[in-house]
């Protein structure tokens, strides 16, 4: 819906500005580009796009090109140079971060309306300034680069061909004389150049404020400014300030709803995956509802260790408190420690408004330790970006073990992660690492120091065995399953954690839907869970 939004001026483009037999082709390439953006391939709809830009421009000026041609060459290389140029750069530093983003839309939006009747330029700056806003909740976004490329585009259009503030520019051809010696000295008064430079600066600085504040509010102070700063080159041109407030109420009435929709679009739970899936796993909130009922509200026996992290939550809620920056899990295998971490995680997702992150050791390592921390740092770059953040990290001895015993790229990898966990912008950035490990000994030891993930250190130990029968009983009663209560007794005598009688309530419903009822095939699965193998091969031997 927002790439629909932020393309709907080449639709008006191709209607009002184009020959009727050109108007057909153009909304058949808004379609495909509106279907790209629409399956989260922004950056390829927005290349795309700007080659329909200079389509567009091309054809709605080829009645011209045939009686004069150098002319409308003259007049469309600067407007099609700066657009290729900037938005191409745009879209060159999402590419390299691995992700994703909408605002190079708006920024082609906003370019196609500078040519059509007025309002439309004032129309295209509020295109501009919502494109601003919305790449300031990009990660790895510009937010002067959307308004720099409508205002440096549109002031060098009018310059050009002689005309005032916020009319339309026009694609008829121009001569040298018009453009180089006429129409530049009536534009180089100091007066006219300064109202503009300051004009410029104030609404291409706008869309950053939207940095300085974050919340649902934040495009208000951006959009406002960038309105006032449309009245300053109206002034010499306008003494009443008639067409200046008219001009400012609507900027200001065009840009605050698509700058809420297009920040609202990048922030949305749902849409995240699509923006940085490249750089790491982002649950959506069904896939984090999955967890939160799985792993958390199903999760027996961890009690005192959820309220200690629920207590450790609040850290982000006070003022004047550090947030605590790691929370790590530790303990013998099967304990529960993974799902503790996921569930909490989605706790936070879910109710306390954080962007969860979830790193996935083996996906992390593809390629070798050098991309592993080149990865490993755009993720902590996201969580910045995006904060309040929670990033978990299963097994995290696998990229976080002692600097003595890794390569040089081990070492790379470490440092990274000490670098971000202990906060390199601020101490103060609310980022939370929540780690698993069934080994602590094999960390390096500066990762785990109080500041890192030694905030909050949680030994998830072995249930001792009536915890183990509760814990058998609880699982058995959320999947309806009948558990004897002879085994009930002999199992939580040789079950050792919450993995093992997870595995036996599981293995007694498939007996139980098959119709077995036989102790000895029931108690088959205690012992293949308790013995292994070895119960496999004691029953064959006994075959």
């Amino acid at each position: 819906m927002v790439s629909l939004i932020a393309l709907g001026p080449l639709v008006t483009f191709s209607l009002l500005m184009m020959p009727h037999s050109f108007s057909l082709l153009m909304l058949v390439i808004f379609g495909g580009l509106v279907a790209l953006g629409s399956v989260g391939r922004f950056n390829q709809a927005s290349v795309l796009g700007l080659l329909a830009y200079v389509m567009a421009l091309l054809l709605a000026s080829w009645p011209w090109f045939s009686t004069n041609p150098i002319g409308s060459m003259l007049r469309l290389t600067p407007l099609l140079l700066i657009p290729l140029i900037v938005v191409g750069f745009q879209v060159k530093l999402l590419n390299a971060s691995a992700s994703q983003g909408i605002s190079p839309l708006f920024s082609i939006g906003s370019l196609l309306l500078i040519f059509q009747p007025w309002p439309g330029p004032l129309i295209g700056a509020a295109w501009a300034v919502a494109g601003g806003v919305t790449a300031a909740f990009e990660a790895f976004s510009m937010p002067v680069l959307p308004t720099l490329t409508f205002m440096v585009t549109y002031l060098v259009g009018i310059v050009m061909q002689g005309s005032t503030p916020w009319g339309p520019v026009g694609l008829r051809p121009l001569g040298f004389y018009e453009v180089f010696i006429r129409n530049i000295s009536t534009y180089t008064n100091p007066l006219t150049l300064s109202l503009t430079i300051t004009a410029a600066a104030v609404y291409v600085a706008s869309p950053a404020l939207a940095r300085l504040v974050r919340g649902w509010a934040s495009p208000v102070p951006a959009v406002l400014l960038a309105s006032l700063a449309s009245l300053i080159p109206m002034v010499p041109m306008d003494p009443a300030l008639t067409q200046g407030v008219q001009g400012a109420l609507i900027l200001a009435a065009s840009s605050l709803p698509i700058s809420y929709a297009g920040s609202w679009y990048v922030n949305s739970v749902d849409v995240l995956p699509m923006l940085y899936g490249s750089i790491a796993d982002i649950p959506d909130r069904d896939t984090l509802i999955k967890y939160y009922r799985e792993d958390w509200e199903a999760l027996i026996g961890l009690d005192s260790a959820k309220r200690e992290l629920i207590i450790a939550s609040e850290s982000f809620r006070g003022s004047g408190v550090r947030p605590i920056h790691g929370v790590l899990l530790y303990g013998p295998a099967g304990t529960g420690k993974t799902a503790l971490g996921l569930g909490y995680t989605a706790w936070l997702g879910l109710y306390r408004g954080f962007r969860v992150i979830v790193v996935k050791a083996g996906k992390l390592m593809r390629g070798g330790p050098w991309e592993a921390a080149w990865r490993l740092e755009k993720v902590f770059q996201l969580a910045r970006a995006l904060q309040p953040s929670v990033i978990y990290i299963d097994e995290v001895d696998s990229i976080g073990r002692a600097r003595e015993e890794a390569g040089a790229g081990g070492y790379r990898l470490v440092s990274v992660m000490l670098q971000n966990i202990d906060g390199v912008a601020s101490r103060y950035d609310k980022v939370l690492v929540v780690a698993t490990t069934n080994n602590v000994n094999a960390l390096d030891e500066a990762l785990i120091r109080p500041g890192r993930l030694g905030d909050l250190k949680i030994y998830v130990a072995k249930p001792p065995p009536e915890m183990v029968k509760a814990i058998i009983v609880g699982v058995a009663q959320q999947r309806g399953v009948l558990i004897p209560p002879w085994l009930l007794e002999k199992a939580s005598g040789l079950i050792e954690t919450g993995a093992e009688a997870e595995a036996l309530v599981n293995c007694l419903a498939i007996k139980q839907l098959a119709g077995v009822k036989d102790p000895t095939q029931l108690d088959a699965c205690l012992a293949g869970i308790t013995r292994g193998i070895e119960a496999y091969n004691t029953s064959q031997d006994m075959g």
